[in-house]
């Protein structure tokens, strides 16, 4: 992304903003939810604990769709934490999480941070926050806007007992699913890669450069 794109991105208004989104997510994303395995389900299996990391600026009218959703589709799985970070967020976004999911951060299925520093969203950054934060042996990214579909974390721990835990995991579906940010990684490989690169602008190619750098260290890259 250039610069003068990531300057006209900041001035876009916020309502522009949403209602280009909202268009964009009602009439062009089309979502296909496939049927699982059977054996993700299986007792023979390990069951590594999941972190799926959430990062959010403004976005409490998206968190107010997907999170419920994404808590509800895999709060069965045995293992699990949602990992949400505020960046800065002043459209409500911290009150509207704890009037509606205290409950589920005291049972340790929530885990929220809010930093109030931030004057711009920055992609590698509030991942790595998100990322860094979360204590998961598989790590997952997933965007605000996103849809995991039911049973995720059971589909997720199912393929790293399968395939083993040198794999890195990008679930984009084309045409206009949204997905190309949903990358999974082990958390003791996403340290030592060093996480997202900070030096990038603040959005644009970080996740691509994640996948080709974890290839590059040894990482079986799967798409």
């Amino acid at each position: 992304m250039s610069r003068l794109t990531v300057q006209l991105a900041r001035l876009i208004p916020e309502r522009l903003e949403k209602r280009i989104r909202s268009f964009r997510d009602s009439y062009l994303r089309r979502y296909k939810f496939e049927p699982l395995p059977s054996e993700i389900y299986s007792n023979d299996l390990h069951f590594y604990k999941i972190s799926l990391c959430t990062t959010c600026k403004n976005r409490k009218w998206q968190l107010e769709q997907t999170l419920p959703k994404n808590i509800k589709d895999n709060l069965d799985y045995p293992n699990i934490e949602i990992c949400v970070i505020d960046y800065n967020s002043n459209d409500g976004l911290y009150e509207y999480i704890k009037e509606n999911f205290s409950d589920y951060i005291k049972r340790g299925k929530l885990k929220f941070i809010h930093t109030g520093e931030p004057e711009f969203f920055h992609c590698s950054k509030s991942k790595n926050l998100a990322h860094y934060f979360a204590e998961g042996d598989i790590l997952c990214n997933v965007d605000a806007d996103n849809y995991t579909g039911e049973d995720f974390a059971y589909y997720l721990n199912y393929l790293y007992n399968k395939e083993g835990m040198d794999m890195i995991y990008n679930f984009k579906k084309a045409p206009y699913w949204g997905t190309e940010g949903r990358i999974s990684i082990a958390r003791k490989h996403f340290l030592a890669l060093g996480g997202y690169d900070e030096s990038f602008y603040p959005t644009g190619h970080q996740d691509h450069d994640l996948m080709g750098r974890g290839e590059a260290y040894g990482l079986k890259k799967k798409i």
